[in-house]
């Protein structure tokens, strides 16, 4: 719908044609269409049984996922990477 609006203010200022803004104007209607279909679904039951079984699959290959990659270490190597020098530069 704005971006319908905005073609015909195109227009209007004379940026484009009437000619250039028709097939502009199918895209705009085109994704409306769309955008609305994707809303519906997701407010439908349809969307919301998808949504539980995909969280119930998660949660069931969690431990699966868990167990395959081995935990990383939890303590970090406090080790240093080199000896410190015991020679003074300044002496």
């Amino acid at each position: 719908m704005e971006s319908q609006n905005h073609l015909f203010d195109l227009v209007d200022r004379r940026y484009i044609s009437e000619e250039q803004r028709v097939p502009f104007n199918a895209l705009a209607e085109a994704a409306l269409e769309e955008t609305t279909g994707l809303l519906e679904y997701l407010q439908s039951p349809e969307a919301l049984r998808n949504a539980r079984r995909a969280r119930e699959r998660r949660i069931a290959t969690r431990h699966e996922r868990r167990t395959s990659n081995p935990e990383p270490n939890p303590e970090p190597n406090l080790e240093p990477e080199h000896e410190p020098s015991t020679e003074n530069p300044e002496e």
